[in-house]
């Protein structure tokens, strides 16, 4: 079932606002592209807002969307989260036998 215009219109307000769940909300719409058009870009700019509050909770999301679209530079990411001291992204994507160099 698809969401209602009033729900997307919330989730959008919201996240134009800067608040980094609807942000992570409206990313993970863009990426599916089914309530909106498929726009991996602005998934991206959205993911990466929401990391100034949500840290390495939205690089996790980040790196599982880029996983999804073939986009080989989600290992970026998850250094970019290991060398921060943080190691959850790889942890999340289930990716601990990996090795991020």
């Amino acid at each position: 079932m698809a969401p209602s215009e009033s729900w997307l219109a919330r989730w959008r307000q919201l996240a134009a606002n800067g608040n980094p769940d609807a942000q992570i909300v409206m990313a993970w719409e863009f990426v599916r592209g089914e309530v909106v058009p498929k726009d991996f870009d602005q998934a991206v700019k959205l993911f990466r807002a929401a990391e100034v509050s949500k840290g390495s909770f939205a690089k996790v999301h980040l790196a599982k969307a880029k996983i999804m679209n073939k986009d080989e530079s989600y290992k970026d990411v998850i250094r970019e989260d290991c060398n921060a001291g943080f190691g959850p992204a790889r942890d999340y994507c289930d990716c601990r036998a990996w090795r991020v160099s």
